[in-house]
């Protein structure tokens, strides 16, 4: 009982509660005034003629207004230039609220025998002078920025141009700018290989480590290259240094099972013990299962060699030639095959029993792979590796 009196207090607490936040009137005294504004404008458009509700516009409408010019001529007196930009929100602001409020115009209070007092303004001109002063700041403290040199204040730059193409998409040189920060702020990564295990690489097996994508590592402000262009001011350096290549010795394992049983060969006609055939109730002679005893040899063939290649990704800052980070990265190729060969009566072979073997009878003889070959098929998992590595650790090449 006592948890169902607590439940119904909840409850209604939550209804008055809701009840409140959507009350214009309520929302209005507690400084909510556009709130305001739009629950009164959605009840007049049911009702028109509602007065309670005209006059809750009227009165939120008007304070709106005057707060939203106050906090214009702060900003103005204030003279900041980068105020303006709160000045062309704030103009906006003023018209959007007045266009949703126009189309119900004129709306009468018949018991005061007038007409709300909801003036309307134009404020082209003034949007289009905050505007201009805006975009004209953004555009000048951009290029300011940019001609620091910094790579932080040309990435602040870039995202002020963007707001200027927002505002304006053809003021000035405003694309040539955004290059020209783009180019500077982007850290540029040459990402390069090198053999420190003192054996011998193809060349097609080094470029296949770096044989990565770049668009799967790039991120906003780091951009990797596989090899150098032309007119690029490259701000790092990774290095894919191979330390180790280790081949294991060829491993060959032998071992032979023998088999023998008895398997049905055909028919014979069955004879007593006295040598006489068997005849069956209408005098025929009678069929049994003829038996021979058949064996085999087989051999099972088990060959393994692994091919292991270890070594770093280095980062390097080209500019004070420091490694910054050295990431160790490994990867590894097995050729594991079996299979047999079989000598005198397959039929030894039970098809359950020895299935395993079976299988392996049908896999063809073969030797083992040149250590090009396994080298090679290590690409794939050092190329994971590698491409883990950079992305962990993009940080480093990212100012």
């Amino acid at each position: 009982m006592k948890k169902q009196i607590a439940f119904t207090c909840m409850l209604l607490a939550v209804i008055f509660w809701a009840q409140g936040c959507s009350n214009p009137k309520k929302l209005m005294y507690s400084g909510n005034y556009d709130e305001a504004i739009e629950k009164s404008v959605q009840k007049l458009r049911k009702d028109k003629n509602n007065e309670k509700y005209i006059a809750v516009l009227e009165e939120a409408y008007i304070k709106a207004t005057q707060r939203d010019n106050e906090r214009i001529v702060f900003l103005k007196k204030e003279g900041k230039p980068d105020n303006w930009r709160a000045v062309y929100d704030t103009y906006v602001h003023l018209a959007a609220r007045q266009e949703k409020v126009k189309p119900l115009l004129p709306l009468t209070l018949k018991s005061g025998n007038r007409t709300a007092n909801i003036a309307i303004v134009n404020y082209t001109d003034d949007i289009i002078d905050a505007k201009q002063k805006a975009t004209e700041y953004l555009y000048t403290l951009a290029v300011k920025k940019i001609d620091s040199g910094s790579k932080q204040k040309a990435r602040e730059a870039y995202r002020d141009l963007q707001e200027v193409k927002r505002l304006y998409p053809n003021f000035k040189d405003t694309e040539q700018q955004m290059q020209r920060a783009r180019i500077l702020g982007t850290s540029f990564v040459l990402i390069d290989t090198k053999n420190s295990s003192g054996i011998p690489i193809p060349p097609d097996f080094e470029r296949q480590l770096v044989n990565l994508n770049p668009r799967d590592l790039n991120s906003d402000w780091v951009e990797y290259h596989l090899s150098a262009a032309n007119n690029i001011p490259y701000d790092y350096d990774i290095i894919v240094n191979l330390q180790g290549v280790e081949i294991s010795p060829e491993a060959y394992h032998e071992k032979q099972f023998e088999r023998e049983r008895e398997i049905v060969d055909g028919w014979v006609y069955a004879k007593d013990s006295k040598g006489n055939y068997i005849l069956d109730s209408l005098g025929n002679k009678i069929k049994t299962d003829k038996f021979v005893r058949v064996s085999c040899r087989v051999t099972q063939i088990d060959l393994y060699k692994e091919a292991r290649l270890g070594g770093s990704v280095d980062f390097f800052n080209r500019k004070t030639k420091q490694r910054l980070l050295s990431v160790p990265v490994n990867a590894n190729a097995v050729y594991a095959y079996a299979y047999a060969t079989i000598n005198g009566d397959r039929k030894a072979l039970d098809d359950e029993k020895d299935k395993d073997l079976l299988r392996l009878a049908n896999n063809p003889p073969a030797g083992f792979p040149p250590d090009f070959e396994l080298i090679m098929q290590t690409t794939a998992g050092l190329q994971e590796a590698i491409a883990g590595a950079i992305r962990t650790n993009r940080s480093a090449v990212d100012d």
